[in-house]
């Protein structure tokens, strides 16, 4: 099977009966299934961090513009006010010590396809900018790393024979640096 059209499918870069022919033929070829599978599963989890982290368009109707001032309001707005008073001065709770507990590690795993690649190697601000040899996945030009993180936002890059660096194709979050290249922007947790 050819890895290009793993790789094109998840990129939406096939027509309506491409993926069809494409599916009926990883159907019969189960190691290609479950890796074509593995990686959408990834790209699904970076396609709801990258959700998560946008702002909300409210979009709701405008309301009708209310009076300035309304007895009802206030009317109501007294006993509240009565009782917060009465929480800030009568209230003293006992004095609970607070113990600091660190996030736990959450594991991520970086993909990249480069199959004309002897090595890839990932550096980012998560190891001081020093290159994690990837592995290849078999011989079709994948190479993955899985790392235990600290939920944060990090900077990285990917390196391609130690000759080329690069942003990582699958995360959206993009930034160039002082050194004339563009790194990539992950938000961990």
């Amino acid at each position: 099977m050819e890895t290009t059209l793993i790789s094109q499918f998840i990129d939406d870069e096939l027509s309506l009966s491409e993926k069809i022919a494409f599916l009926r033929s990883i159907r019969n070829d189960p190691a290609c299934c479950e890796k074509a599978i593995g990686l959408l599963e990834q790209e699904a989890v970076l396609a709801r961090r990258v959700k998560l982290d946008r702002p909300m368009l409210n979009l709701a109707s405008r309301h009708r513009e209310k009076p300035a001032f309304s007895w009802w309001r206030w009317a109501a707005a007294i006993p509240v006010a009565a009782a917060l008073l009465f929480l800030l001065i009568g209230y003293k709770p006992d004095p609970v010590p607070m113990t600091a507990t660190a996030p736990a590690p959450i594991s991520h795993r970086f993909v990249i396809y480069a199959p004309d690649t002897r090595q890839a190697e990932i550096a980012g601000s998560f190891s001081n900018w020093n290159p994690i040899p990837m592995k290849p996945t078999g011989a079709d030009g994948y190479w993955e790393l899985t790392l235990s993180m600290k939920p944060g936002e990090y900077r990285y890059s990917i390196l391609l024979d130690r000759k080329s660096r690069m942003a990582d194709p699958t995360v959206p979050l993009k930034e160039a640096d002082d050194f004339g290249t563009v790194n990539s922007i992950l938000r961990i947790g």
